[in-house]
């Protein structure tokens, strides 16, 4: 009686299991004719983030068959921008271009106090990643970041460095200079790179950090040098430079762009937008530029972008933490 019994519920079980619909075979009712897919960008129009957004909308109109917009949500170091996107409906239909780690800074540092977390938000997919540089005037003395460390260290706050934003990037490339060396630089802070690099080429600061694509007409113009990558390995835009591990300095920041959806949206609808902009990425379009500006494309899919943000945290948190600690 009792294998009777065993024979009838597992053969019941397995009918169940059969007969259930397959989760990779559902069809989602996205995207829905009528409606338009936003990408929020959290700067201003005209920066890098605002042209890649821009490039990438219309390959992905061609493969998710409906417009795509761009909107511009600057403010408070992406912070108006997250906002946007955490309190956003998790359809689909909004999602977010930011530049990371720079986008994860907000919420880790307490005295911003943001309506969001990273439970508020999930990664669809991340794009290209470029190197943040140090750079000095074409006329340095400083050729190599061991002059540059051995002057601040004999002329502590005497040495100017450019950075964009506070806690941003830039910034906490500097910070984590200062914290292996033990130097202290004198930090000059800009609302953005333009600014940033106008006073660099202008003298009234020793050096700048920033972006390869940020520091092309400084480059191209022969005005500045990059004396060092911070990154693993060296760029082609930048032959012969060394990066920072390199020259002793474990100091690595890289600057990469990635695809952010409201927390809660359908796993189903994170896979579309996945593959959609993996394709869009590989677009000639798309690949010219980048390799014109020396920026890497490396596509992550969801998983990957998940685990990737869980690294930037891990990197940025405990220097957030020693800057206000500081203060």
């Amino acid at each position: 009686m009792y294998r009777k019994l065993s024979t009838l519920l597992l053969a019941v079980a397995v009918m169940a299991l059969f007969c259930q619909p397959s989760r990779a075979a559902d069809k989602i009712d996205y995207p829905k004719k009528g409606r338009v897919l936003s990408i929020i960008v959290p700067y201003n129009a005209g920066g890098g983030a605002d042209t890649d957004a821009r490039i990438i909308a219309p390959l992905l109109e061609k493969k998710l068959g409906m417009p795509v917009q761009v909107v511009n949500k600057p403010g408070a170091g992406t912070q108006v921008g997250m906002t946007e996107l955490t309190s956003a409906k998790p359809d689909g239909y909004t999602i977010l271009l930011g530049h990371f780690p720079g986008t994860v800074t907000t919420y880790l540092d307490p005295t911003r106090q943001t309506a969001y977390s990273r439970k508020n938000f999930t990664g669809i997919a991340f794009t290209c990643s470029e190197p943040f540089t140090f750079i000095v005037a074409k006329d340095s003395p400083h050729k190599s970041m061991k002059d540059v460390i051995d002057f601040a260290k004999a002329n502590p706050e005497k040495f100017k460095v450019a950075v964009t934003g506070i806690l941003l990037p830039p910034h906490l490339s500097v910070l984590e200079l200062e914290k292996q060396t033990g130097i202290k630089f004198a930090t000059v802070h800009f609302d953005g790179a333009a600014p940033g690099r106008t006073a660099f080429l202008g003298g009234h600061t020793d050096a700048l950090v920033a972006l390869v694509s940020e520091a092309a007409p400084a480059l191209k113009g022969d005005m500045a040098r990059v004396i060092g990558i911070m990154d693993t390995a060296g760029n082609a835009q930048l032959p012969g430079v060394k990066t920072m591990p390199e020259q002793g300095y474990k100091v690595l920041m890289v600057n990469s762009e990635g695809i952010l959806a409201p927390a809660d949206t359908p796993p189903a609808i994170i896979q579309y937008l996945e593959s959609a902009f993996k394709e869009a990425v590989a677009n000639e379009t798309y690949t010219s530029r980048m390799q014109q500006l020396g920026i890497n494309v490396k596509f992550k899919g969801a998983k990957e972008s998940e685990e990737w943000l869980t690294q930037l945290e891990k990197q940025v948190k405990p220097l957030i933490e020693d800057a206000r600690k500081n203060q």
